[in-house]
């Protein structure tokens, strides 16, 4: 019996270390590792790290209770600290998704699913690059009628432009066709070691989006009314591309009249790859530069104009759509500062945007389908869009931000 509890505390100070490791790599920025483990963990599924240590420390309580040793002792501190700890946090998470109107259950998001791919209704050819074709997934909003056409939501995946597909985030992307929402989810020619698209990819964006102007009819949407959401990468070219297709500046590589935007959002985007060149977190920064050298072909030096190109702030203008912009706090890929500052250009120029800082999150933070961050991101991507007149076909639609 003593033998038993021995292991059973053992364990339960190694739990307990670990979850303290993990809130103290969340709230310090610039520890090697642990910083970015820290914080995706605490981000992704922040409500165990309540109730984990809560439950070792009565683990560790009923042992002293039988022992009276000074190692239960030691547990019980340690667990009301990492449980005091990440209560705070947590609390911190949830205040800023209600100051931006988000409904968060906190009971959904003790689930754990990481965000699955879900069956569209159709996969069809938009165009082609290089005698390549270029491909789209089609969900079909749940309820359009000849009356009542749907807005088009196109998705853009992220992946550093050289990584993902358009099966990236399906299980959301159906969440929105169910409310009512015509969603297209594109591929682009991903960018390599040998191929730089910097050029290129945002004339594809431009492509799928002349398509959708000419075929959403047959799908049930309406060409008026068109929106992009893309994640990393895919927020970059979402926001590059409707800004210059609302100057009138967006090339399409397919050919066809490219459409007006009526409304953006990007989940964490990188909006400065200079930025993210010149950070130095270990291991991270390193694969920040070779999706720049992917994308791009080298270094900022190097090549100064393209990466004025691929700058977002760089397209900001009086014309731009309504903008929404979600990112992590403790995000090491993407540097948010660089996010803060483009905001308030674009905010300076008269752009109706709107800039969400997720507390302790890390690049992918919603990587947790049922988790608070993507319920944030459902929930104030579809509150943001129908503020801006894109409001689904359905006009009672479920209010559950439950992607399941």
């Amino acid at each position: 019996m003593r033998s038993a509890r021995t292991i059973g505390l053992i364990a339960a100070g190694l739990a307990l270390f670990l979850c303290l490791l993990v809130l103290i790599g969340a709230q310090f920025f610039g520890i090697p590792l642990v910083s970015p483990i820290g914080s995706m963990i605490l981000s992704v599924y922040g409500p165990w790290l309540v109730v984990t240590p809560m439950a070792l420390g009565l683990f560790a309580m009923l042992a002293w209770r039988a022992s009276h040793s000074r190692g239960a002792l030691v547990l019980m501190v340690m667990a009301t600290v990492a449980t005091g700890w990440a209560s705070v946090s947590l609390a911190q998470i949830m205040r800023e998704c209600r100051q931006h109107g988000a409904s968060i259950s906190l009971l959904r998001a003790f689930g754990v699913r990481v965000l699955p791919g879900w069956r569209a209704d159709d996969d069809l050819v938009f165009g082609t690059w290089q005698d390549q074709p270029l491909r789209l997934l089609v969900y079909k909003p749940a309820a359009a009628t000849p009356a009542e056409l749907a807005p088009i939501l196109v998705y853009i995946h992220g992946g550093g432009f050289s990584l993902g597909n358009r099966f990236e985030n399906g299980t959301n992307l159906r969440w929105f066709a169910d409310r009512g929402w015509l969603v297209l989810s594109m591929d682009y020619t991903l960018s390599s070691a040998d191929v730089h698209l910097w050029d290129v990819t945002t004339s594809q964006v431009g492509c799928a989006m002349a398509w959708a102007a000419a075929n959403a009819a047959r799908f049930g949407g309406d060409p008026a009314r068109m929106s992009l959401v893309g994640s990393s990468a895919g927020g970059n070219l979402a926001i590059n591309a409707a800004y210059l297709a609302n100057a009138g500046r967006l090339e399409s590589s397919c050919g066809g009249m490219v459409p007006h935007v009526s409304a953006v959002s990007a989940l964490y985007p990188p909006v400065d790859l200079a930025v993210a060149w010149a950070s130095r977190v270990p291991v991270i920064s390193d694969m920040a530069r070779q999706f720049n050298t992917y994308y791009v072909g080298g270094s900022p030096q190097q090549f100064p104009e393209r990466y004025r190109f691929v700058n977002s702030a760089a397209h900001i203008s009086a014309t731009a759509p309504p903008t929404l912009v979600i990112f992590g706090d403790n995000d090491h890929l993407v540097p948010p500062d660089a996010t803060d500052v483009f905001v308030q250009r674009a905010r300076s120029a008269g752009i109706n945007i709107e800039s969400v800082r997720f507390p302790y999150g890390e690049h992918a933070f919603n990587l947790n389908q049922y988790g608070i961050g993507n319920q944030l991101f459902l929930g104030l991507t579809e509150r943001f869009l129908r503020e801006h007149g894109q409001h689904g076909a359905d006009s009672t639609p479920p209010r559950s931000n439950d992607a399941s």
